[in-house]
């Protein structure tokens, strides 16, 4: 009887059905894999457009913060200053009460 001899482990499939099966296991593995790679490159990448976009946020918050600070300070300053310039009825310019110079003069 003729018997055909037994194809080493791993190498040659046994038919042609199989080897399309195995062949298309093959791809579909391979097509996995890239699709899972992928899959975490996007991830990574959305992540770090995350982080740089939270930075960004992050510095915007903290100029926009500083930027109102310094433009309070400024308006405060006007404020002072046009209070210490104006004469009001019946009170004297703040400028002229702490003046070293007025007060030398009021003193003496």
């Amino acid at each position: 009887m003729y018997s055909r001899p037994l194809s080493p482990r791993g190498q040659l499939p046994d038919s042609y059905p199989e080897a399309i099966w195995k062949l298309f296991g093959g791809y579909l593995a391979a097509i996995w894999r890239l699709f899972g790679g992928y899959l975490a490159a996007i991830w990574r990448l959305l992540v770090s457009y995350l982080a740089a976009i939270g930075q960004l946020f992050g510095g915007s918050l903290a100029a926009l913060w500083r930027l109102f600070g310094n433009c309070l300070a400024a308006v405060w300053l006007l404020f002072g200053s046009y209070l210490a310039a104006v004469e009001m009825p019946g009170i004297e310019p703040a400028l002229c009460l702490y003046s070293s110079f007025n007060r030398r003069l009021i003193v003496d």
